[in-house]
């Protein structure tokens, strides 16, 4: 998209209603994945759930701090923020279940891990930002989290 991103913003203005193809291909996504697992009650361990929150949530975003900080000065500040700006942001459903899929892992798990996160990260992202970035963040929570409901769960149901 860095190269050549003109077929990136044709796709982009494409409106179906009032979304876009980014949007609908969430859904697509979300509802390709729910077809395909095995079983609903794979992802019921609360144990992991638990861990795998704790570590999307808290953990990670912990990290983003040493990026930003250790390397100024002899890494491209852009680059240190956009790696921080990684650690804090939820796993998305592209890396967290293709990965555990090509891994042989929980894949129903791996849904409902990547579901949980995004929904709570809607609370917890701008507040991690803010601290790690030493800046304000105007995120409306509320309106993040109804898109986030419209575009991942309501397929599911």
């Amino acid at each position: 998209g860095l190269v050549f991103p003109e077929p990136g913003v044709q796709v982009n203005s494409i409106k179906l209603g009032t979304y876009g193809v980014p949007q609908l291909a969430v859904v697509i996504i979300f509802i390709v994945s729910g077809l395909c697992l095995d079983s609903v009650s794979d992802c019921l361990q609360p144990k992991a759930l638990a861990l795998g929150v704790s570590l999307v949530l808290f953990a990670t975003p912990l990290a983003a701090w040493p990026i930003l900080h250790f390397g100024t000065g002899r890494v491209d500040l852009t680059l240190l923020e956009g790696m921080a700006l990684f650690c804090v942001v939820p796993t998305t459903l592209s890396s967290g279940v293709t990965m555990v899929t090509q891994a042989k892992g929980n894949v129903s798990l791996a849904v409902l891990l990547t579901t949980v996160t995004n929904l709570l990260g809607v609370f917890t992202m701008p507040w991690s930002v803010s601290k790690i970035f030493a800046a304000s963040v105007a995120i409306e929570p509320m309106d993040m989290l109804f898109e986030l409901i419209w575009l991942t769960l309501a397929p599911l149901c």
